[in-house]
């Protein structure tokens, strides 16, 4: 549906957003790319688009661009918290993990207590500083907040091959 509707109207935004989502969602993380590069060559200050070309680059290994990217979308909206996760997990890539940690503690507030996306990527800190417990302890927070959310596996497995820890 939503590709018929890019047929239709090609320069829609919002529409090649969805559909960059879409493809992230389904792990196509060059199609998501080539879409929100579309979607942030139409309107270059969109920051949704900065973001899902952020993320799209993260899940491709291009972290350095992933940064650059995000980096744009926070210039834009500095206090989009959305921007700020996304900022941390680039960080991360980037082992950065001083800054990292100052974002993800600028943005550990008691309203965000059971905010899976930062409890996850606290676990994903912990794991490149080498202290699984306390990622455990974090991954168990989300266990027990939402048994549904799986992603968080999706990126301690990352984070245990970027440390070069396959065998995790």
């Amino acid at each position: 549906i939503i590709k018929q509707g890019i047929k239709l109207y090609p320069n829609n935004t919002e529409m090649l957003i969805l559909l960059g989502d879409i493809y992230l969602n389904n792990y196509d993380y060059s199609e998501a790319e080539k879409i929100f590069k579309k979607a942030s060559s139409l309107e270059p200050e969109n920051v949704k688009s900065l973001i899902g070309l952020s993320k799209a680059l993260e899940k491709s290994d291009k972290s350095e661009y992933a940064l650059d990217a995000i980096m744009s979308a926070l210039e834009l909206e500095p206090e989009n918290q959305v921007a700020q996760k996304q900022y941390a997990q680039s960080l991360l890539s980037e082992k950065d993990y001083d800054e990292a940690k100052n974002v993800i503690d600028s943005l550990d507030k008691p309203e965000n207590s059971k905010d899976l996306q930062l409890l996850d990527l606290n676990g994903q800190y912990y794991i490149c500083k080498d202290n699984e417990e306390k990622a455990k302890v974090y991954y168990d927070k989300i266990k027990h907040i939402n048994h549904h959310y799986k992603d968080y596996m999706i990126n301690a497995a990352n984070r245990f091959a970027q440390r070069g820890k396959y065998e995790k």
